[in-house]
């Protein structure tokens, strides 16, 4: 065999794919827009690529009887194997010129080496303590709350998954919220076992590194039912002299890091360093409702998406609560469209003579919100909250763990 290392097209190309999601394209440094290939030993090949605040490592087999260190750009690497089919082989050769050639049947192509990554792109130093978790909890824990989480980079506290010790100490709760929308989910992660450094205060993880370490998860497929959570805390500084002799500080997290068992797949990320709001203020009691309902969750959600996404059609779908769930939408040129859900049990509470004349008002919701917020949710029921000018709130009878809430449209 030549010098040079045999892959399969289907692990080189699940392995980019993996990297290229952490890379940042859209960045002023062509750096962060690079993904690097070394060879770990002869059996194993890495990928690694960075945006600053978060690194992933994506470990997959091949055969190398030469040794590769180079970074290329992920957007070149990609476009030049899109073509190929999962039974293909690459063979990867580095070139004295600094060119990465990947080579597969009667095809090759030589990728540039990129000459703008510099000494300054260190790798940084993952947690040297961790927790062994539940890989299946995490992933379901980040799916079940990251649709809601902000993408206005203004409102930076908000473009998080905040993950923190839930009241029962053992079990961690997963929250997320754009200010108008509210997801929690709670997950025992460690088999009744508190985890170290994670208080009530909690850690917010950046939501694109938070996406990237359910999809990396998943992606490893490793046999193991666990993973490794660990947190690094900042460095105690040393105390100044003075005459208050203010008691200072306990360390906080301020990265974190996840990784499969075997080691397939390692993501590390800082943590960003905001207060997360006071949620739990917004989630209505159960006590407070006046009017309590059960559905079928999937007839539910393609009529709030197939209402919401009509063409000149506003975000807003109303509701109408009674023996039946109908729902309602109007375009800006007053064209309405209905829809009807019959599998639902309503029970009214207390005095509902209030919305006689503004029930469309306050039971109107954003319908995309709505439809993501059904969409993440497992069972074939669900069970709705409603209380007048609060926040809508739906959980699933499979999973009460896992609760949505959604503010009113009000006119």
């Amino acid at each position: 065999m030549a010098n040079q290392t045999v892959i399969s097209s289907s692990h080189f190309k699940s392995a980019l794919a993996l990297a290229c999601k952490q890379t940042d394209p859209k960045s002023h440094v062509p750096a962060l827009g690079d993904v690097r290939l070394t060879t770990l030993t002869p059996q194993e090949l890495l990928f690694s690529a960075s945006d600053l605040d978060s690194w992933v490592w994506a470990r997959v087999p091949c055969l190398a009887t030469s040794a590769i260190n180079i970074a290329v750009s992920a957007k070149a690497l990609t476009a030049a194997v899109k073509g190929t089919r999962k039974n293909d082989e690459f063979m990867l050769t580095q070139t004295p010129n600094g060119c990465l050639r990947v080579a597969w049947g009667a095809t090759e192509c030589l990728i540039p080496k990129s000459t703008e990554r510099g000494d300054w792109l260190n790798e940084p130093s993952l947690a040297t303590e961790t927790t062994s978790v539940l890989q299946s909890a995490v992933v379901e824990g980040i799916e079940a709350v990251s649709y809601a989480a902000s993408a206005d980079q203004a409102r930076y506290a908000l473009t998080v998954v905040h993950m923190e010790a839930a009241a029962s100490k053992y079990e961690v709760s997963f929250v997320a919220t754009d200010g108008y929308r509210l997801a929690v989910c709670q997950r025992d992660l460690a088999g009744k076992r508190m985890i170290p450094g994670l208080d009530e205060e909690g850690v917010n993880i950046p939501i694109k590194a938070a996406r990237l370490i359910a999809i990396g998860l998943n992606w490893a497929q490793d046999d193991s039912a666990t993973c490794r959570f660990g947190l690094t805390l900042t460095e105690p500084k040393t105390p100044e002299p003075d005459a208050t002799k203010k008691k200072p500080k306990a360390p906080r997290p301020e990265a974190l890091t996840f990784r499969t068992d075997d080691g397939r797949f390692v993501l590390w990320t800082r943590l960003i360093d905001e207060a997360f709001p006071q949620y739990r203020r917004v989630v209505p009691s159960d006590d407070s409702a006046e009017i309590v309902a059960s559905t079928e969750r999937e007839p539910w959600r393609k009529a709030v998406e197939q209402l919401a996404s009509m063409p000149n059609q506003g975000h807003s779908v109303v509701h109408h609560w009674s023996d039946t769930l109908k729902l309602s939408a109007e375009s800006p040129d007053g064209q309405k469209n209905n829809a009807e859900v019959p599998a639902i049990t309503t029970k009214q509470h207390g005095p509902v003579t209030k919305y006689d004349k503004t029930i469309e008002a306050v039971l109107a919701y954003n319908g995309r919100y709505l439809a993501e917020a059904l969409g993440a949710m497992a069972g074939q029921q669900v069970e709705v909250r409603v209380t007048y000018r609060a926040p809508l709130k739906l959980w699933s009878p499979d999973d009460p763990k896992t609760v949505a809430c959604i503010m009113p449209q009000l006119n």
